[in-house]
């Protein structure tokens, strides 16, 4: 919407984005993965997988390493797996990852997006030019995702902890990829429920991409996570130091919280994205001990938690002065 991409379009001038040139040189199947959270952890986890059955993964996109770049040095053997943001995805033309995977819809990024219609519309064009011959792997657990596969040209791949799905956990607690178990939960590295679903939605692209699952297990007994993502910094006098910072919106710090299985001081504010904290504040009168907030949002955020009943609530100038309160 800014100006100088308003006079383009007026003028003819098409307006492509990173991706869509990434797309138009990878001589190699694309592995996209979008989502509101989960994007980083699950596409690392993705290419970590893809090499140890075999192939050679280059992974970029909105992960860092722009996927130019990797599309530029890949060959045919080669695959690109991608994390791909709502930012990329709106303007793109032909982009068409051979397999792409949509994790999860909260509301996000609305300082950016006019509403949440607008943010959907771009997420969901990471699959409208694919084709039979391609695949979409969903989450079923969210019901707009189920609603969302009906509309879809590829071949849906479902994935789920609830529900049956072509992915899932059983009775017994193991991940299971169509009828073939493997791992038990309880040996999967990362931590927390919502890590389960974005170790199931990984396995999904593997099996889809038709490379083999006889190292998976392996890979998640001993996938740790990547930085700034219920990334364990310290343990100090028996106290675990938890840096979570991407969780960015409401439902991301829930999930968070529902995670750590034992008495937490929660760390919050920072610049809003959202103006509702009710999941936030929710989660926290159930999971927290206490609150230390920061930033622009804090008065927000106190009201909110407030109104649920929730104390105590602390008050910190800088994220070094709330780590020392909260400890």
């Amino acid at each position: 919407t800014i100006p100088p991409l308003q006079r383009a379009r007026q003028a003819g001038i098409s307006i492509l984005s990173e991706i869509e040139i990434a797309y138009r040189l990878a001589p190699c199947p694309i592995i996209a993965v979008t989502g509101t959270k989960g994007k980083t952890t699950t596409t690392t986890l993705i290419g970590e997988l893809v090499k140890a059955a075999g192939r050679n993964p280059l992974v970029g996109g909105n992960i860092g390493t722009p996927l130019i770049q990797q599309a530029a040095r890949a060959t045919s053997q080669d695959i690109l797996v991608a994390e791909v943001s709502s930012f990329q995805l709106e303007i793109t033309a032909r982009f068409r990852p051979h397999i792409g995977l949509f994790l999860d819809f909260f509301a996000d990024h609305l300082d950016r997006h006019p509403d949440l219609k607008s943010y959907w519309e771009a997420k969901t064009r990471l699959f409208s030019n694919q084709s039979a011959q391609d695949f979409a792997i969903l989450n079923f657990d969210l019901p707009v995702l189920r609603k969302l596969a009906a509309t879809l040209p590829a071949q849906i791949f479902s994935f789920s902890l609830e529900l049956p799905a072509d992915a899932r956990l059983d009775d017994d607690g193991f991940l299971v990829i169509d009828s073939r178990r493997i791992c038990h939960q309880s040996e999967v590295k990362l931590r927390g429920r919502h890590n389960l679903m974005n170790s199931l939605a990984a396995l999904s692209a593997l099996h889809c991409a038709r490379l083999p699952l006889d190292s998976a297990a392996d890979v998640l007994r001993t996938f740790a996570g990547v930085p700034n993502r219920l990334e364990e910094v310290a343990v100090v006098n028996g106290v675990t130091y938890i840096n979570d910072s991407q969780a960015t919106v409401p439902e991301a710090v829930g999930v968070a919280l529902r995670a750590m299985g034992a008495p937490t001081v929660l760390i919050a504010g920072g610049r809003a994205k959202v103006s509702d904290f009710s999941a936030l504040t929710s989660a926290v009168k159930q999971h927290a001990k206490a609150l230390v907030l920061i930033g622009e949002a804090a008065d927000a955020i106190a009201a909110a938690a407030e109104n649920v009943g929730f104390r105590p609530i602390h008050r910190a100038d800088t994220l070094p002065e709330a780590v020392r309160l909260a400890h």
